[in-house]
């Protein structure tokens, strides 16, 4: 009960989800896991830790799904400004 109130107050937290999800069984922790990718899309621990709980083919289908959400988030990352 507790992680969960703490998740519903820094959903952005790796760190909460890590510790969230281990304390959970497998099929439990690979559904915390989906959750954990959308609050965290540049977490690549996260989506490692998901495409490791998965078949081998929905793991392919979590590899190509982070590939993307990482690439669209750092593209549209702001950027410094020229010094």
């Amino acid at each position: 009960m507790l992680r969960c109130s703490a998740l519903e107050h820094v959903p952005n937290s790796v760190r909460l989800w890590k510790v969230a999800v281990e304390l959970e069984d497998p099929d439990d922790a690979r559904i915390m896991l989906a959750r954990a990718v959308e609050c965290c899309p540049l977490s690549t621990e996260l989506w490692l830790a998901l495409a490791k709980l998965e078949s081998y083919e929905n793991a392919r289908k979590v590899r190509t799904l982070s590939s993307e959400r990482l690439r669209i988030n750092l593209q549209f990352r702001p950027q410094p400004p020229f010094s």
